[in-house]
């Protein structure tokens, strides 16, 4: 009978540190709700604001190279 308490108590302590499923839900991000993309990069937000620039900027815009400041 001993076992059995133990065992109860280690099945409660188990239960009680384990995390909900409703937390697990909040804590992902949009993207990691979809098994294809939970293994995708995400996009630096240097790179698009270059980008971003190079499409405002129509002129000149292979004066420099968009590739050197990216991966400096």
């Amino acid at each position: 009978m001993a076992k059995t308490r133990h065992n109860d108590y280690k099945e409660e302590e188990r239960i009680k540190n384990e995390p909900s499923k409703e937390s697990e839900v909040k804590d992902r991000t949009e993207l990691d709700k979809f098994e294809s993309q939970q293994n995708v990069d995400h996009i630096p937000l240097e790179e698009v604001e270059l980008d971003q620039k190079d499409e405002k900027r129509k002129h000149r815009t292979k004066d420099s190279s968009s590739t050197e400041k990216k991966h400096k």
